[in-house]
């Protein structure tokens, strides 16, 4: 369950800030199984120093003293197994209160939120929470009909306008051709590639693109 989104759409954030707080039953759960193991391992540490202790005075059997070893690396190696479940579930981002703390892996701009406070996961759900750009650098991609595919190229320049920019040209190159028409429009996609340094382009932003090339003036 979330129980705290702390970015909202468009945020700046930093690497390693704090997006979201997901309280998990499996963390809580393993957290409690590593609290039992310590004491575990703590009583039979007792157990073992008491029994060689008694074997070295000679009031206690060789057995004993063994029998108090082997409880003693059961212990050992139940609670390392815990601790090994914790550091694959991320023990970094996560606290001894059952919290999974979802941190930004690099900096850069929330371009997509897919949380709210209050949601549920699944265990299932192959979904990303959160989407984080450099903006500084964006794609752009554009519609080919199918008239025209046999103009557009690998390595072509491309003129990109948008509405919120009318006068401004932005320019970019074509660096991914796709190999196969959009079923429902029978366009062929291609992106454009291009530097953003102002970040004036927005994700979700229309687009006019014009494509030249040295052959003919343009497509």
């Amino acid at each position: 369950r979330v129980t705290d989104v702390k970015v909202s759409l468009g945020d700046k954030v930093t690497k390693g800030q704090i997006l979201a707080i997901i309280k998990s039953a499996d963390v809580t759960g393993n957290y409690s199984d590593l609290s039992s193991s310590r004491s575990d391992m703590a009583i039979y540490k007792r157990q073992l120093d008491a029994a060689e202790q008694l074997y070295k005075n000679g009031i206690a059997s060789e057995r004993d003293y063994t029998e108090a070893k082997e409880n003693y690396n059961k212990a050992l190696s139940a609670n390392r197994k815990i601790e090994q479940l914790i550091k694959i579930n991320g023990n970094d981002n996560t606290d001894q209160n059952g919290n999974y703390i979802i941190k930004a892996p690099i900096s850069g701009y929330i371009t997509q939120r897919k949380i709210n406070e209050g949601n549920f996961i699944r265990s299932d759900n192959s979904d990303n929470l959160f989407t984080i750009s450099d903006i500084k650098d964006v794609w752009v991609w554009a519609n080919v009909f199918e008239t025209d595919i046999d103009k557009v190229k690998e390595g072509y320049h491309a003129q990109v306008t948008t509405l919120a920019y009318p006068d401004k040209i932005f320019y970019g190159k074509i660096d991914k051709i796709s190999a196969v028409l959009d079923p429902d429009n029978k366009v062929m996609k291609i992106r454009i590639s291009l530097p953003n340094p102002d970040l004036k382009l927005k994700p979700e932003m229309f687009t006019n693109v014009l494509i030249t090339h040295d052959e003919t003036n343009e497509a």
